[in-house]
């Protein structure tokens, strides 16, 4: 034990972390020409045009959008309720066409 410590500030000093010694920052340096810059993945080069990229991208936004319709439940409802409707207009009218069709033969 150090002169002059007791036994608690004994215990705390040896449980402490000893004490970090700042580095200096390293300074980044500025490339005098883009060669000098390095490049993980240079082997792998974009081959597609602007147009090509474009494309991809709204497939991608267009498959999102067809999936966010196909799993909506208040567009199945609307669709379920607009087919009813439109099938008995249709039976409705074919109804009142037999009706006329027997009167017309009488």
């Amino acid at each position: 034990m150090p002169k002059g410590m007791d036994q608690a500030q004994a215990q705390v000093a040896a449980t402490e972390e000893p004490r970090q010694v700042k580095q200096p920052i390293e300074q980044d340096t500025v490339p005098a020409s883009t060669e000098d810059i390095p490049m993980p993945h240079q082997h792998r080069t974009e081959t597609r045009n602007i147009a090509q990229v474009v494309r991809d991208n709204v497939k991608e936004s267009v498959g999102k959008v067809k999936e966010r319709i196909d799993n909506s439940q208040t567009i199945h409802k609307t669709k379920r309720s607009y087919q009813i409707g439109r099938n008995t207009g249709r039976d409705l009218r074919n109804l009142g066409s037999k009706k006329r069709n027997k009167q017309d033969e009488k």
